[in-house]
């Protein structure tokens, strides 16, 4: 008797089954007969309810690090949203028009103080930030980069120990002026001071992010 065709490939729902045929009491032939299962809709919701609760970790897993992430940014989070991205003290100093009324991120190193009427202007050497929003030297001290630029802000906002500050980071709208025809002129918003070891040294903010700056007109915008 001839043996019987392959039939389609075994999958997880199959299994072989033996069948044996008899003639006159003798065995003839014997081979494996395919079973077919049906499905199980149980096994399968519960291996769907894992798969979900694996993606469902791991989601939430992606969330935690990313507000943590946000949460030890040493600028909070509305100015990073507020501010314009990559703009440096070059362009400013080139071009400042682009960006009159815009928020900016700089670092910078306190190097005057002036006292103006009710403000407070402070020159700051640049120090480029990095992309944990913190000051560091310029790579080429002779650089645009390496130049200096300026703040303002009430006097009734200043912190008592903003002087000790080594570094600091800066968020300051553009005016569009500048001092020595290549030092812009800002609008302090927010301000993070650091130690001398890098440590979190102070906040200076101000009182009112959302208002658009024009420069005193009592300073002097020759000399210092």
């Amino acid at each position: 008797m001839a043996r019987p065709r392959s039939g389609p490939a075994i999958t997880s729902s199959h299994y072989l089954v033996p069948i044996i045929f008899f003639i006159d009491g003798d065995t003839v032939n014997t081979y494996n007969a395919r079973r077919f299962d049906p499905p199980y809709p149980e096994r399968d919701a519960m291996l769907s309810y894992r798969l979900i609760q694996r993606w469902t970790a791991l989601l939430t897993l992606a969330a935690v690090i990313t507000t943590a992430g946000w949460g030890c940014s040493p600028v909070p989070r509305r100015y990073l949203w507020m501010s314009e991205p990559n703009v440096t003290l070059t362009m400013l100093s080139a071009n400042p028009q682009p960006y009159v009324g815009k928020v900016v991120l700089l670092g910078g190193t306190i190097t005057e103080v002036q006292e103006q009427d009710q403000f407070l202007w402070l020159r700051l050497k640049n120090r480029p930030l990095d992309q944990d929003y913190k000051p560091h030297r310029p790579a080429d001290s002779g650089s645009a980069e390496a130049g200096s630029y300026w703040v303002f802000v009430s006097k009734q906002q200043v912190p008592p120990k903003y002087r000790n500050w080594a570094r600091t980071t800066v968020v300051a709208r553009v005016t569009g002026e500048q001092r020595f025809q290549t030092e812009p002129i800002l609008m302090l918003l927010y301000m993070r001071g650091w130690g001398a070891s890098g440590n979190d040294a102070g906040i200076w903010e101000n009182v009112d992010p959302n208002y658009v700056p024009s420069v005193p007109g009592s300073i002097d915008m020759r000399n210092p």
